[in-house]
């Protein structure tokens, strides 16, 4: 199962899954920035206070996959991420979140 909800991602450890950043610009025209425009990397940490970060995921033509590999022997429980944008022709820092990321235990186990 994964599931997203209002910024905030559901996943049961080891499943797999797919984000993909639609960013807009804040204009009258709600204009697409494309994902050529910016580098946009995924951060979740246990606690938002913690200094290292369980895992960091570059977005690759505006998506991150999840693996199995990437939760499976995370212990289950209520995580913290955000996105950090960097846009391209400008250099500007924009960070989306901080949302959660909920990992669900698993029955079956691999």
């Amino acid at each position: 199962m994964f599931q997203i909800s209002k910024n905030n991602i559901k996943l049961i450890r080891g499943d797999t899954g797919e984000v993909e950043l639609n960013l807009t610009l804040d204009d009258e025209e709600k204009t697409v920035v494309e994902p050529e425009a910016y580098e946009a990397v995924f951060t979740l940490k246990k606690n938002v206070d913690d200094i290292a970060f369980i895992m960091q995921k570059p977005f690759v033509d505006g998506k991150i996959t999840f693996s199995h590999e990437d939760t499976n022997l995370l212990p289950y429980g209520v995580y913290t991420y955000d996105v950090q944008v960097k846009v391209l022709e400008d250099g500007s820092i924009h960070t989306i979140g901080q949302h959660s990321f909920v990992i669900l235990a698993d029955v079956t186990r691999e």
